[in-house]
Parts: C-alpha cells; structure tokens; sequence
C-alpha cells in the first residue's frame, strides 16, 4: 500500500511540474491557481515528500457549497503529513510551518488576494527584525538599512538589480495571470509615511495585466531577507480597458 502512495504522488508531482500554469486560469480552478501560484513564487517547496492541505472556515448558518468552499481558503505546505500546524496563530506560529497560504478569489474563479507566511518567506525573522525598528524610532533611514545588512537580508535597499533579477520569469507571471504582463517599478521602503514612520522594510513590486481588452494592476509585497512574497493582490478599482 505504501508503494501505491509512492507511485501516486510522484505521478501527480509530475503533473503538477509538466502541467502549463496557465492552465489554473483557463479552467477556472481556484485550487489549481492556488497551486500554481505557490509552485511559481516557491518552487523549492515542490517535492515528492511534501504534502498539502487545505483549510476553510465560516459560519455554520452558511448554505455550503463547493463553489463556496473555494472562495477563501488556506493551503499548508508540510514536508510530511504528520506535521500539519493546529495551535494558536501568533507570530512565532506563523514562522514555524514551512508555508501557510491564504487564498481570496473575488468571485470563485480569479484571485483577489493571497498572503503568505512561514519559514519559505522568512516570516518569523522578517516580524523580529520590524519589532526591533520600531522599539528604536531614533534609528535613521541609513541606520535600518545597515542593520538590515548585518541580520542578514538577501535583498535590502541596495540591491535593486538582484532583487528583480529573483523574480519568476515574465513567462510565469503571464501564465498564472493569463495575460499580458507590464512590469512598473520595484520600490524598498524603509518606515512608512509620517507621523507613526513604523518599519516596513518591503519590496513593493506593481505589475499591469492585459487581458483582451481589459487591464488589471497587481501588488506584490516582498520581505527582504530571502526575496519572498508576503502578499500579492489585484488592486481594486484598477480595471480599466486596454488604452487605444
């Protein structure tokens, strides 16, 4: 029996590798896009060993149904099936699963939001080192940056060039989304805006999408210490057609 497992999940992890990920999109597969995306921004994760599960909630009174089931829900990544997280949702919980993903589609099929946390994307050290900024406001801009440095952030403000040459292929991004893909800009924010400045310390990467005669903009929020997403998200209110 445990062979048959065996043989099960190498066959679907190679499915999962050879399948177009566009395909998610085509078919109006929330699960699949939710996959696929995971698969784009986290392809270390994608093992033979590795499990899945998914994870939704809601009041009880609801009418369920499949279709409802798929418009918000969470994947766990686990690099077994016995280690699945079921505790409390602090911060340190969060870091410890290997990835936590939660999904928002706007209405069932094309995603509005996702958030990610956990060790994949440094969640537990990104959280630590934000805490450490805020409790020294007298810290400047070049001070945070230095430290940022010496914890051991991949991708600070300096590092512009690298931090988009780490992105997933233009051709990955245009699968997942299933159009054309503008990049904008990729901009690194130290402390917010006046007067709280709290740390930030994110990569912002925006991204126009054009599909048929409609374009869509995207935001994608980066921690710095191994280039990750934290959140990716289509911007509400941004729909507009396809310039002339």
């Amino acid at each position: 029996m445990r062979t048959l497992f065996g043989a099960l999940a190498t066959f679907l992890l190679a499915m999962v590798v050879t399948a177009p990920v566009g395909v998610a999109q085509e078919k109006a597969d929330p699960v699949r896009t939710a996959q696929s995306i995971i698969v784009t921004f986290f392809p270390e994760l994608l093992t033979a060993k590795s499990q899945m599960r998914i994870v939704a909630s809601g009041p009880f009174a609801l009418q369920w149904s499949s279709q409802l089931l798929f418009v918000f829900f969470g994947i766990q990544i686990q690099p077994d099936g016995n280690a699945f997280s079921t505790g409390s949702r602090t911060v340190e919980d969060l870091g410890d699963v290997p990835l936590e993903a939660t999904f928002s589609f706007a209405d069932g099929t094309a995603l509005d939001s996702v958030h990610f946390h956990g060790q994949a994307n440094k969640y537990r050290e990104y959280h630590t080192f934000r805490r450490l900024v805020n409790d020294h406001p007298e810290w400047s801009d070049d001070d945070v940056v230095r430290r940022l440095d010496e914890a051991g952030a991949q991708f600070g403000s300096s590092t512009k060039d690298a931090f988009v040459n780490s992105l997933p292929p233009r051709a990955q991004i245009e699968a997942l989304f299933g159009g054309n893909v503008l990049f904008q800009h990729a901009d690194f924010t130290v402390r917010g805006v006046e007067p709280l400045r709290s740390a930030d310390l994110t990569w912002e990467v925006r991204w126009s999408v054009v599909r048929g005669n409609t374009v869509r903009d995207y935001l994608a929020i980066f921690e710095p210490f191994s280039g990750k997403p934290m959140h990716l998200g289509w911007i509400h209110h941004t729909e507009r057609p396809v310039d002339p």
